[in-house]
């Protein structure tokens, strides 16, 4: 893996760490993380963000899972952040 993209996965890894650890935890409820990549699928990005969410589900015992949607399968990037906005009522 190149230095660059050894780089990249780490800013994304220290990025979603802090934003799951800044969440109080629940005892009991898993919590399963769905991320949208334009990385194609089974590119080295692809398969080092299924190797990250892997490491997650082991470290956590299965708590955290991560779903990752390659080569921009959840449509372009406007309609994908649409889908991240939460519903009414969610907030």
């Amino acid at each position: 893996m190149s230095k660059a993209l050894m780089r990249v996965v780490g800013l994304v890894t220290l990025a979603i760490a802090v934003i799951v650890l800044s969440v109080p935890v629940r005892a009991v409820a898993p919590l399963t993380i769905k991320l949208a990549t334009f990385a194609p699928a089974n590119s080295a990005w692809h398969k080092a963000l299924l190797d990250m969410g892997d490491a997650w589900t082991k470290t956590t015992e299965g708590r955290v899972t991560l779903r990752v949607y390659p080569g921009g399968t959840l449509g372009t990037e406007a309609s994908t952040v649409k889908m991240m906005s939460p519903a009414v009522g969610e907030l």
